[in-house]
């Protein structure tokens, strides 16, 4: 079975992050290593991304506009849109998993998505959500 990796908001925000050097560096290897036709960024990440960005440019932390960096995201993954279908599996795994109402529909989406890999550094306290293995690319 082959590996199809997600992407989380945390990782593509150190990529950008000037402040962050260390993890910077290591998140812009990290996103060159991975095979593009095998990673999907669903719509909340890519909405948090272009805000995350947005912010950092207006404190004088970005080096290109918000709204450029994100358009670039669609262009090199695939990126998965929200369904009603994911609603609901997101509820299931609030109730199941135990996770927050915005980790329960990253994970649903992913899930959506037929992720089997989530790259992040949030969920660490668990190796696996609904067949999703959580993987932290900064240890």
């Amino acid at each position: 079975m082959s590996c199809m990796n997600a992407i989380d908001t945390n990782v593509l925000v150190y990529s950008i992050d000037p402040l962050e050097s260390t993890k910077r560096v290591r998140a812009k290897q990290f996103l060159m290593s991975l095979d593009r036709t095998a990673v999907i960024v669903p719509w909340q990440v890519y909405c948090e991304f272009g805000s995350v960005d947005g912010k950092l440019m207006r404190a004088g932390r970005a080096t290109t506009d918000a709204w450029a960096t994100v358009t670039l995201l669609p262009a090199r993954y695939d990126l998965a849109l929200p369904t009603l279908e994911g609603g609901r599996i997101a509820h299931r795994l609030q109730q199941d998993s135990q996770v927050s109402y915005g980790d329960a529909f990253l994970v649903a989406a992913y899930v959506q998505a037929g992720a089997n890999r989530l790259y992040t550094e949030d969920l660490q306290t668990r190796p696996s959500i609904a067949g999703v293995e959580i993987v932290n690319p900064f240890v």
